[in-house]
C-alpha cells in the first residue's frame, strides 16, 4: 500500500491526479483482475490510508482538509468500477 500512499502524496503536491492515471492506475484494474488479485482490500486498504492522513493533518492545525481526499477518491473510484 505505501506504492499508493506515495503517489497520492505526489498528486497532493501537485493538485493534480493525472500522475495517478500515468503512473498508477494504467492497466492495473485489469492486470489484478487477471491475476486474480481481490481489489476490495486493496480500496479498503486506500481507504484506511486516506483517513489517517486527514487525522494527521488534522493534528497538524490544517483546517480545510477536504483537499485530501481528491487522490484516495480517484483511485478508489477507477479500482470499484469492477470489485466492489
Amino acid at each position: 500500500l505505501d506504492y499508493y500512499l506515495r503517489y497520492a502524496s505526489y498528486a497532493l503536491v501537485a493538485g493534480d491526479t493525472n500522475v495517478l492515471d500515468e503512473r498508477v492506475l494504467q492497466g492495473l484494474r485489469e492486470t489484478y483482475n487477471s491475476l486474480g488479485v481481490p481489489i476490495a482490500p486493496t480500496v479498503r486498504g486506500i481507504e484506511i490510508m486516506k483517513d489517517m492522513v486527514k487525522a494527521m493533518a488534522t493534528e497538524a492545525g490544517i483546517g480545510n482538509i477536504g483537499f485530501v481526499d481528491q487522490p484516495f477518491d480517484h483511485m478508489n473510484r477507477e479500482f470499484s468500477e469492477t470489485d466492489l
